[in-house]
């Protein structure tokens, strides 16, 4: 009864309500804050390593066409189960590597998918396999993984100390 008293306020009202056509941001999705450039801090950091937008089996990942609108390919959740450094962006509707994006390093080679740009057209959907595969074997991605996994080992090891410190 609650939901017709909003709907026939909203009719009787005759006025329009704009509606954002991005979809509902999660606090912990990567593409929000690359797209708006906003800072990334340490807390924020640790958040979206151990936190981030997780969709589940049956989130419906949108449809993304060939040049010509003759091929379709979709995302695939597997690539997020069976690569863990992969997140999904609802904001961006594609996805990144985690650990690349939040620990760059300077070695002079420039990565643009994953990293500067998400996958997320078509051209990247049909290739995703050998892209990943290329990503991963770049010693940029290695460094920024080892990079990530100590940044997670500290924040850990800060969280135990205050933890033992609590209970003395």
């Amino acid at each position: 009864e609650q939901i017709s008293d909003e709907v026939n306020v909203i009719i009787e009202s005759n006025e329009l309500e704009v509606i954002n056509s991005r979809p509902d941001t999660n606090t912990n999705d990567i593409g929000y804050y690359l797209s708006n450039k906003l800072p990334i801090g340490d807390h924020l950091k640790y958040s979206l390593l151990t936190n981030h937008f997780k969709p589940d089996r049956k989130y419906p990942f949108p449809m993304v066409y060939s040049d010509d609108h003759k091929y379709s390919r979709r995302f695939l959740i597997n690539w997020l189960i069976d690569n863990s450094f992969i997140v999904y962006s609802p904001y961006i509707e594609g996805s990144y590597c985690i650990n690349c994006v939040l620990f760059r390093n300077v070695q002079g080679q420039k990565l643009e998918l994953f990293v500067d740009k998400p996958c997320y057209r078509y051209r990247h959907l049909k290739h995703f396999t050998t892209s990943l595969k290329s990503h991963m074997n770049s010693q940029f991605h290695l460094n920024s993984t080892i990079a990530t996994d100590n940044f997670i080992h500290k924040c850990f090891i800060v969280v135990l100390i205050l933890v033992l410190e609590f209970e003395v």
